[in-house]
């Protein structure tokens, strides 16, 4: 008999363009240990049941990395399909749903362990007790299925130091099948782990209970360097919930990104709590060491709902975040939600007033409203309960709540237009025109400007004749429509 040396991971068909970091994250942990990984991805097109067909005697285990949202359905049929056929390769789940809701993926029958939050230490231990042939009793960071059908969690696994991993090996995918799936050679690469903040909207407190560590400065400088020459690379993209963290090791990673020529573009997420803090000087270094472009979770215009979500910010410091990375020739993204509960047509307005000023620091901030999803896990989730809204009580019930699709009792179809109203008009208003050599693309423009001037969101014809145009052009490169 084939010795089972081989290990599938695969991530699902997703909106998203990032390269399947956590899936990378525990293979490369393993990587010394005589094992094969076949890394799968259905955004690419890869087939999970096909590559398990091939050699099915070789595989040691199938794995996935779960999201909440559409990714489920993907993950529920590819390991159902491997249990009905394969009923001897065990399916293990990852990621944030199967971390936060354990019990409800092991109960569906799609899988038969979970490994629950940090996952590079925990997943190596299950292998290493898969391949021995010793069971799962115990081991930390893991959830699975027992006797007669019940239901094993052990307890959780310290959460570690991201110091002491190796350095993420893309040795293990095909990185140019990436470059060509985002249509650039940008590389996505996580600096750090976890989020001391508690925001009542996110997963994090849940997954990570408050802690944060990073790598240190000079690792992070090496080892983008060396991939940005390794794989040409035009940019990275800083995959982390907090990379403005500390001023002095973002400093010292300015620093050395400098002194090696500048090598690659950069971009990141940040909060404008944090960025208030760091002082015009660092900003320079921060633009000078190639940073493009900054995604800062604004979330709202309204300090009682920032409040209300124990953000931790100012609506001054969002704005004021704004004029300086303008200020210093950062470009920005300041995403904003609406529909969170409890929220009134007030806090709305100071939304719209705000994003108003946003735009009028510079026309090119892109300003996103999305719909508040609630994720499980999440304080605001809860308090969903107490309203009495009932939330998805089956594993594929919960591939329905997606970020960016209103789906609470609230968002009834007067305030979906509301929402892309805001969206269309604030867009369009404040930047020049997709097509600039348009007369009616300008004349559009200037309505856009005008209505949001006033505040006058009602009757959008624009958007209506504009979306219905775009459904006509296949190839429309803009979901709203180019005007």
């Amino acid at each position: 008999m084939p010795t089972r040396d081989t290990i599938v991971l695969y991530n699902p068909a997703a909106e998203s363009f990032a390269l399947p970091l956590g899936i990378l994250a525990i293979a490369t942990y393993l990587r010394d240990r005589g094992l094969r990984f076949r890394i799968l991805d259905g955004r690419l097109g890869d087939d999970p049941l096909a590559v398990v067909g091939a050699e099915p005697e070789r595989i040691l285990l199938f794995g996935c990395s779960v999201l909440t949202g559409a990714p489920i359905l993907p993950c529920i049929r590819a390991s159902r399909a491997v249990k009905l056929r394969y009923p001897d390769i065990p399916v293990v789940w990852g990621g944030w749903h199967p971390s936060i809701l354990p019990e409800q993926c092991l109960r569906a029958g799609a899988c038969d362990a979970v490994v629950r939050n940090q996952g590079e230490e925990s997943f190596a231990e299950l292998v290493e007790r898969l391949i021995s042939g010793r069971d799962l009793e115990g081991c930390a960071g893991i959830s699975f299925v027992g006797p007669e059908q019940s239901i094993v969690s052990n307890p959780d696994r310290a959460f570690s130091d991201v110091n002491g991993f190796p350095p993420m090996d893309y040795g293990l995918i095909d990185p140019e099948r990436y470059f060509r799936f985002k249509g650039k050679r940008q590389l996505d690469y996580v600096a750090s782990q976890g989020c001391p903040f508690r925001c009542a909207f996110c997963s994090d407190p849940k997954l990570f209970g408050g802690r944060w560590a990073g790598l240190k400065a000079e690792r992070v400088v090496a080892e983008v360097v060396e991939l940005a020459r390794r794989y040409r690379l035009g940019e990275v993209f800083f995959n982390d919930d907090l990379f403005f963290t500390s001023p002095k090791r973002l400093e010292a990673i300015c620093d050395g990104l400098i002194a090696a020529g500048r090598p690659v573009s950069w971009l990141a997420e940040a909060r404008a709590d944090l960025l208030d803090r760091v002082g015009d000087a660092l900003l320079d270094k921060v633009r000078a060491s190639g940073c493009r472009k900054l995604t800062i979770g604004a979330e709202s215009g309204s300090q009682r709902s920032l409040d209300a979500m124990h953000k931790k910010t100012l609506v001054e410091q969002v704005e004021r975040c704004a004029e300086r990375l303008t200020r210093h020739g950062i470009l920005a993204q300041y995403s904003f939600i609406a529909g969170f509960p409890d929220e009134t047509d007030a806090d709305r307005s100071e939304t719209i007033h705000l994003i108003r000023r946003i735009k009028k620091i510079h026309g090119q901030i892109d300003t996103p409203i999305f719909y508040f999803t609630p994720y499980p896990g999440t304080a605001l989730t809860e308090r969903l309960v107490e309203l009495g809204v009932e939330l998805p009580e089956k594993l594929e019930d919960w591939a329905c709540f997606e970020l960016g699709q209103a789906q609470l009792p609230w968002m009834d179809p007067g305030f979906v237009e509301r929402v892309g109203a805001w969206n269309y008009y604030l867009e369009r208003g404040y930047r020049r025109p997709y097509e600039p050599r348009n007369p009616l693309a300008w004349i559009l423009a200037g309505v856009a400007r005008l209505r949001s001037e006033l505040g006058y969101y009602d009757h959008p014809w624009e958007m209506r004749w504009a979306q219905a145009r775009a459904r006509r052009t296949l190839d429309d490169p803009c979901p709203g429509g180019k005007y």
